[in-house]
């Protein structure tokens, strides 16, 4: 499974990552897929998630007001949801899918992992070797990892999918350009 992430919602997963750092970021993937990709259009970040260090939920409450206000949307499809592990206190931020990231997972969803840490050197946006997407912005570095999900809820795991994002490898990858 290939997943692709186009400019705007790389742009949004990002800045709303940044925004809540040290706590974690939650949000919905919507796009369209196919059999063999997933396209990721737009990144909506969950402005009443319950936010900690290493934890974030949707109120059931607030999932179907979600849900039913998708349904107007008709050229989105859910395609499935983001989520930042940030680093804390001496504890480096990794993209690894934990159990309870599973919880709640629909079938076939697809689910983006962003480690947020601090940035100790400046890294162009590079694909890396186990198809994640790592770079850095601001103040921070950040790593990318996608996943699609095999089986639902209780049985649900996720596969790691290759993550592409033209974007930010060709032209985050840049130096900044000078001003005259």
């Amino acid at each position: 499974m290939k997943i692709y992430l186009e400019e705007t919602a790389f742009v949004s997963m990002i800045l709303a990552c940044c925004e809540v750092y040290r706590r974690e970021s939650y949000g919905a993937l919507l796009g369209y897929r196919t059999d063999e990709k997933a396209i990721v259009t737009v990144a909506i970040p969950y402005q009443s998630a319950r936010r900690g260090h290493s934890i974030t939920y949707l109120t059931d409450r607030r999932r179907q007001i979600i849900d039913s206000a998708l349904d107007d949307f008709p050229k989105y499809r859910f395609l499935g949801e983001y989520h930042s592990h940030p680093g804390f206190r001496n504890r480096k931020a990794r993209v690894g899918l934990s159990r309870s990231d599973l919880l709640g997972v629909g079938a076939e969803e697809i689910q983006l992992v962003v480690a947020i840490n601090d940035k100790k050197r400046s890294q162009g946006w590079i694909q890396k070797k186990d198809q994640s997407l790592a770079g850095t912005f601001d103040r921070y570095h950040i790593n990318i990892a996608g996943y699609y999900t095999v089986g639902s809820n209780g049985t649900a795991y996720g596969r790691r999918a290759t993550l592409l994002c033209p974007y930010a490898v060709s032209l985050l990858s840049l130096p900044p350009l000078k001003s005259a």
